[in-house]
């Protein structure tokens, strides 16, 4: 199991889509647990260290209007935000239970359809903008 969350806003371009801990970097965020060794401060994804089942989640804080929280596995979007903006200021959450192999890379994403600069929100208490995962079963 592990979690990472911002401690500093970072900011996504708008009308675009972004990995939000590689546009934060390892200056911007708190690697709070990582059980396993998947976390990667080189890259800021994480890496599947065993098959198994996985429970993937996390929130996502703004002040700006976003599409919501996405999960990718290896550049593929595992999960979709809403199709349309959230409220200005909203929390978003994404969720996902799935079977992956060892050497899989997850990542989470950010968007926005807006023309202005959107920020995930993230601060010294590390209770807005946070990444999550927790292994289920091992094969």
């Amino acid at each position: 199991r592990g979690s990472v969350a911002l401690t500093a806003d970072v900011a996504i371009a708008g009308n675009t889509y972004a990995d939000v801990f590689n546009a934060a970097d390892a200056a911007s965020y708190s690697v709070e647990e990582d059980i396993g060794g998947g976390w990667s401060i080189v890259n800021d994804d994480w890496t599947v260290p065993y098959t198994g089942r996985y429970w993937f989640g996390g929130h996502f804080a703004t002040g700006g209007y976003i599409n919501g929280f996405f999960i990718y596995k290896d550049g593929t979007a595992l999960t979709t935000g809403k199709g349309t903006e959230i409220v200005y200021g909203g929390i978003t959450q994404s969720n996902l239970y799935i079977s992956l192999t060892a050497g899989e890379v997850i990542t989470w994403w950010a968007g926005t359809t807006d023309t202005a600069t959107i920020y995930c929100a993230g601060d010294a208490a590390k209770n807005e903008t946070q990444a999550m995962w927790w292994m289920v079963r091992r094969d």
